[in-house]
């Protein structure tokens, strides 16, 4: 298989336990977090969703993704629109 349908199947399915423990693994959900700020609408969204999806299947990145999308809703200068996503989303998902 090649190097890059490895890394399709990994992002799609998450890791391995042996390839979480490697030095330097950084969690998706940081990759994904990124696109937070894309000024494209719907590449917004789709981080979001991600991100509130990964919460829900992943227990133990959580915390750590329930805090980073609490703090982007307190600190964001984002528009109403974004914000009011992200709250249905984690409502949805059940992050509150």
């Amino acid at each position: 298989m090649s190097k890059t349908a490895k890394s399709f199947w990994n992002m799609v399915y998450g890791f391995s336990k042996n390839q979480e423990n490697q030095k330097g693994f950084t969690p998706t959900y940081l990759e994904i977090s990124k696109n937070l700020n894309s000024k494209d609408e719907q590449v917004f969204e789709a981080a979001v969703y991600s991100l509130c999806v990964v919460a829900n299947q992943k227990k133990e990145y959580q915390s750590q993704i329930v805090a980073l999308l609490t703090q982007y809703v307190k600190k964001s200068k984002a528009p109403k629109s974004r914000i009011s996503y992200i709250k249905k989303m984690m409502e949805e998902q059940g992050l509150n």
